[in-house]
């Protein structure tokens, strides 16, 4: 299914919208590194720098989740599959 869009789950609806919003930005920051164009090899995370990089810790999802106003917090709440409605 390349090219045909994203599926994000998590285990609220807060955090679904979370891991969308980071994988749209990480999409953006690719296409950007992308168009400066061949300069060498990139760099990667080793696995042990990946897990150190990949933490929920600081309150993360909080603080990604009021980054939306209160009004599209209501839309995503009020999906069928979630709980606040």
């Amino acid at each position: 299914m390349r090219g045909n869009g994203l599926i994000t789950a998590g285990e609220s609806v807060e955090e679904a919208v979370v891991r969308a919003w980071y994988a749209e930005d990480a999409a953006r920051v690719e296409i950007d590194a992308l168009s400066v164009g061949d300069n060498g090899d990139p760099a990667f995370f080793s696995e042990q720098e990946a897990k150190v990089r990949s933490t929920w810790s600081g309150r993360i999802l909080e603080r990604m989740w009021s980054f939306w106003p209160p009004e599209t917090q209501n839309e995503f709440a009020c999906l069928p599959e979630a709980s606040g409605c």
